[in-house]
């Protein structure tokens, strides 16, 4: 189908100078997360790589900077465990007087034959817990650092189409192991939320975005061999699939509180007139004809101001039981 689109043999990337500027992407030994990290090194940012299994990161931030005109490294991050989010952004503090772009990609889903631990650390659901709460304290704790470097900063926050079938009720999804379906979708709904109020609190002090990879053959569907199979023949590849996070992380024309998706039209239209249909059949089968990079919006429940309500107010009494002291917006 590459003929159609003449996009997927190059994906389109932007091209920025980010010499001396200063990047952080989750979740980046892999997939999306590396494509993005990869990018943004070749313009010239020092990017780190916040990965959980570090011996698997240094040999991939070395190859990145022996090609890139950054540089690149590898610090210890597990998004799954809290204490290991605060020695990070702790480490990070001591070692980095700038962070102009902080991109939370890592994530996890547990569809499939997921046979992974089922909480983090400290016994919130997995999803949960990984998606939303480790990127809300990782954000948090650097914000400050954000706001004094300027530009202003790029806040991107990696969601999914799933967000569309999501429930904002995050009481019932946060504490031990799921209880319910749609774990995942309830997690990518809280760290979109998180990333529209963010954008509205912070307005000029950063830009604050919201990136949908879109269909992509990468490792979240590591534990799902149907899908696995599906994403091989249909799906972006992760470099095109990162092409919304790069221009988010990059692009002058991105403004804060846009959604981007990796469509070259509003795959918005579609999902409000059939989600099922713009889920199960649009998305496979659009994202290789149409594959671009458009702002949009999401699914209407993001938007609203009790959901950010709830979601902050969860977020803080999870820290305060944790100990973590974290600014007030």
């Amino acid at each position: 189908m590459s003929f159609l689109n003449p996009s997927l043999k190059t994906a389109n990337m932007p091209s920025q100078d980010l010499s001396g500027q200063v990047a952080i992407v989750t979740g980046s030994n892999t997939g999306v997360g590396k494509e993005t990290a990869t990018a943004l090194c070749e313009m010239g940012a020092h990017v780190v790589m916040a990965c959980r299994t570090i011996d698997r990161a240094r040999p991939v931030a070395e190859a990145i900077s022996s090609k890139c005109r950054g540089t690149a490294e590898a610090m210890q991050l597990d998004l799954a465990d809290l204490k290991s989010v605060q020695e990070f952004a702790n480490a990070f503090l001591a070692k980095h007087k700038k962070l102009h772009i902080l991109v939370n990609n890592g994530g996890l889903n547990t569809d499939g034959n997921y046979k992974g631990p089922k909480t983090t650390k400290q016994g919130y659901e997995i999803c949960f817990g990984t998606n939303f709460l480790g990127h809300f304290v990782l954000t948090m704790m650097l914000l400050d650092l954000m706001k004094k470097t300027g530009k202003p900063a790029r806040i991107v926050n990696v969601s999914s189409v799933t967000v569309w079938f999501a429930s904002i009720k995050f009481e019932n999804y946060y504490k031990g192991p799921a209880k319910t379906q749609g774990n995942y979708a309830a997690s990518k709904m809280a760290s979109t939320v998180f990333g529209k109020e963010l954008a509205r609190k912070l307005a000029d002090a950063a830009v604050v975005v919201e990136s949908d990879p879109g269909f992509v053959a990468s490792d979240i569907w590591r534990n799902s061999p149907i899908m696995k199979h599906v994403s091989a023949f249909l799906a972006l590849t992760p470099r095109q699939g990162a092409r919304t996070s790069i221009e988010a992380a990059t692009s002058t024309s991105v403004k804060t509180g846009d959604y981007l998706v990796p469509f070259s039209f509003k795959f918005s239209s579609i999902m409000k007139l059939n989600g099922s249909f713009g889920y199960n059949i649009g998305m496979p089968l659009l994202s290789k004809l149409f594959h671009g990079c458009t702002a949009d919006k999401t699914a209407p429940k993001a938007y609203k101001p009790e959901a950010a309500k709830s979601l902050f107010d969860l977020a803080y009494k999870i820290c305060e039981e944790e100990g973590i002291n974290l600014p007030q917006l």
